[in-house]
């Protein structure tokens, strides 16, 4: 039996497979994609499937501006220290020593990530918007730091930011407004990206109306989100690549209709934090 459950004829390996499968789609979904994602955008595509981007049309692809802009909206929210557990804080830099095997000696505290206990408060990630960490807008390279650096870029260039850019412009990627041309949206008012642009950069780059798109991303975030998710272009476009894998897969969580049955914090719900409180058990 499992769960009380009897099951016959059934391998309990792919059994259990699918159900741990199901339960990270399901988090995914419900718990990932519904806290950044404008939930209109969600809606609308849990409701009436996706309207841009179609994985089995692309022949499972990923769209460049969903991998080398939108997606990266990440980059932007990283605080530059964590508290890993107890009185342990490690900045950017210290984490990014954790690779190739080079794993620390002591126990992540999820409570620290996520929302697991009541008593906890978990460390939120910052608002989306185009401000950076600290160790990120200045990447140290070898030997003293971790991180790779282009061998055309000069150090005091190294920022993850300016990295990204060069990113999208090697790949001639659209800017927003182009972007939000083609999917029939208003884009970003000249006016209100003006009364966004910290410092003055967008104006003397000459990018208030031709704005890259891993900026216009996060501006559409931080001026009609408060920063608080992704909607618009970026929105639609991280929802979309998403929840295209798993509409137009017929073995997925979303098509077998497929609900949680571990217990959970809120009745019909299930989150990361219900998983890590499951496990701890």
């Amino acid at each position: 039996t499992l769960n009380g459950k009897y099951i016959f004829d059934i391998d309990l390996f792919e059994f259990v497979k699918k159900e741990v499968i199901f339960y990270y789609q399901w988090i995914i979904v419900n718990d990932f994609l519904s806290r950044l994602i404008d939930n209109d955008i969600l809606n609308s595509i849990c409701k009436y499937s996706t309207k841009y981007y179609s994985i089995s049309k692309f022949n499972g692809a990923i769209p460049a501006e969903f991998a080398i802009a939108c997606f990266r909206y990440g980059h932007f929210t990283l605080n530059n220290y964590y508290n890993i557990a107890y009185n342990l804080n490690l900045s950017q830099d210290d984490l990014h020593q954790f690779t190739k095997g080079n794993l620390p000696e002591y126990i992540i505290d999820w409570n620290k990530f996520f929302n697991v206990s009541d008593n906890i408060e978990p460390q939120y990630s910052n608002k989306i918007n185009c401000d950076i960490a600290r160790d990120l807008h200045n990447l140290q390279g070898p030997p003293n730091g971790c991180y790779n650096k282009p061998e055309n870029i000069d150090y005091e260039f190294n920022s993850l930011f300016y990295r990204n850019l060069l990113r999208a412009q090697q790949f001639n990627l659209p800017s927003g407004q182009n972007i939000a041309l083609c999917m029939g949206m208003h884009s970003i008012p000249n006016d209100t990206m003006k009364q966004f642009d910290t410092n003055g950069a967008l104006q003397r780059n000459n990018m208030i109306d031709n704005t890259p798109l891993i900026i216009y991303m996060l501006k559409e975030a931080e001026i009609f989100k408060n920063g608080e998710m992704l909607t618009g272009c970026g929105g639609i476009i991280v929802a979309e690549v998403l929840m295209s894998i798993l509409i137009e897969d017929p073995y997925s969580y979303f098509n077998a209709k497929w609900t949680p049955s571990l217990p959970s914090k809120e009745l019909g719900d299930f989150t990361m934090g219900d998983l890590i409180s499951f496990v701890y058990q």
